[in-house]
């Protein structure tokens, strides 16, 4: 089936699923483990549930400075996320050799929606230690207005699910995906603030739990995961395009 049909088939989903208002959440599939220190950028977001102090992964985010790491909009969940949430960063490894971090602030797009303006930035106490960069290192950002080709070999990163109905997991999982053209994204999304990716023979992307990790290019974050129709889907992802939004992440990160 042709990159255009699967795209109408995602359009029709799409429309679905945002009258039924929701979408459904990405997780990584189709991945294999990443080695420690060639993602030092990368970081986790958790829950951690007040009545038992039980936590779990629930949003991937990258690196942005000492004091801030950028993610989705849609991974800022509810009105005591302040208290209720901490970062892990420095190991792929969620239980073991890594350090956990507190949000003490945290911005949202003015504009966010489901599936629109897909951007929030956190910032974090204990600041990142960058003395040891196989583990803590900013991640590369694009220039403003950059645009994304098609066919361009990009890596998702995550610790979310790697099939349906299965629980995160406890190593940083990558899966290589391609981008797809703007003219092919526009029936699906905004293509001037969002990309598209995936593959098209399907079973590799992001899952449950990967919403708000990065899209890698030649080590440039161009996107954050912000959603997909469907877990193992040959229908390709949508990702917040950062080079939209590079004046906004300096604004609110200073």
């Amino acid at each position: 089936m042709s990159y255009t049909v699967q795209f109408l088939i995602a359009v029709i989903a799409l429309v679905i699923v945002r009258v039924e208002g929701k979408l459904v959440e990405p997780r990584i599939a189709g991945g294999s483990d990443a080695p420690q220190g060639q993602y030092p950028f990368m970081v986790s977001l958790h829950y951690m549930n007040p009545v038992d102090n039980s936590s779990k992964h629930i949003c991937g985010a990258t690196i942005l400075s000492e004091n801030w790491i950028l993610t989705a909009g849609g991974c800022i969940i509810g009105p005591n996320f302040l208290n209720d949430h901490f970062l892990y960063s420095g190991s792929v490894d969620l239980e073991s050799g890594g350090r956990t971090h507190l949000p003490i602030q945290v911005e949202v797009h003015e504009d966010y929606f489901l599936g629109g303006f897909d951007i929030a930035v956190i910032k974090v106490d204990p600041p990142f230690d960058f003395t040891d960069p196989s583990k803590w290192a900013p991640v590369p950002l694009p220039q403003t207005g950059f645009e994304v080709q098609e066919g361009l070999p990009a890596t998702v990163l995550g610790w979310g699910q790697e099939t349906p109905n299965t629980a995160t997991v406890q190593f940083l999982k990558a899966a290589t995906v391609s981008t797809i053209d703007d003219s092919n994204c526009s029936m699906l999304t905004d293509p001037a603030n969002m990309i598209c990716a995936g593959t098209s023979e399907g079973n590799i992307g992001h899952c449950y739990g990967d919403n708000g990790g990065p899209l890698i290019v030649e080590g440039v974050q161009l996107g954050i995961i912000s959603y997909s129709i469907a877990c193992e889907s040959t229908l390709p992802s949508i990702f917040t395009q950062v080079s939209s939004y590079i004046d906004w992440i300096a604004i609110h990160t200073v």
